[in-house]
């Protein structure tokens, strides 16, 4: 009937337009609009930023110099305790070679005297008479003596001598009739003794004293 034929119409041109979108190229598509990138819009520092800014690197700055400063204290520091200890440790060696120098000193004082003390306990297990125990003891007190005087000890003046109070201490004064007496040692109570030009010991002394006679009435 001719009533029917209206649909197969239909169906016929529904089936070209899909064949036709189909097969139409990709490339006919239309293309996406490109993305609008908006430029970044940067605002200048205040004031307050670049006088906080300006503030800090101050502060660094400062805080590296004393850090410096610091670092150069510990050093002068430690080269200073250095010293200190260097120091001590030289005076302690020269300590040691002084106190070694004086026991070298000391032990070579005590060896000069080995010879006249063995004389004199050889003088005194000798026995004898009183003559000959008086010679042996006047030849030990010379050999003391020139011990003593090769060690730099020498006796200060003593009887007959003029007294003089840097080397003589007086005890005493005896009276004398003759002038040419007058101030001058008549007895020594013990021997004074100098060491290398120093008195070490003062000679005790009686001093002679001449007193014009009282006239006669």
């Amino acid at each position: 009937m001719p009533g029917d034929e209206t649909p197969e119409v239909e169906e016929t041109e529904t089936a070209g337009t899909e064949q036709a979108e189909a097969s139409a190229p990709a490339g006919d598509e239309a293309p996406e609009a490109p993305e609008v990138v908006e430029p970044e819009i940067v605002e200048p520092p205040s004031p307050e930023q670049l006088a906080l800014a300006a503030a800090e690197e101050k502060l660094a700055a400062e805080r590296k110099r004393r850090e410096d400063t610091e670092g150069r204290l510990r050093a002068v520091s430690k080269a200073y305790t250095d010293l200190q200890k260097e120091m001590e440790e030289f005076k302690k060696r020269l300590e040691a070679r002084a106190n070694l120098q004086v026991q070298n000193k000391a032990a070579e004082i005590v060896r000069t005297f080995f010879e006249p003390i063995q004389n004199l306990k050889r003088a005194a297990e000798a026995g004898g008479d009183a003559e000959t125990l008086q010679q042996g003891l006047t030849m030990v007190s010379r050999q003391f003596h020139d011990t003593m005087a090769h060690l730099g000890l020498a006796e200060l003046p003593g009887v007959g001598a003029p007294f003089d109070p840097e080397l003589h201490e007086a005890l005493a004064l005896a009276p004398v009739e003759d002038p040419s007496q007058d101030g001058m040692i008549l007895m020594v109570h013990r021997s004074g003794y100098q060491l290398n030009g120093q008195v070490i010991q003062p000679a005790q002394v009686v001093i002679g004293k001449h007193e014009a006679p009282a006239a006669e009435a």
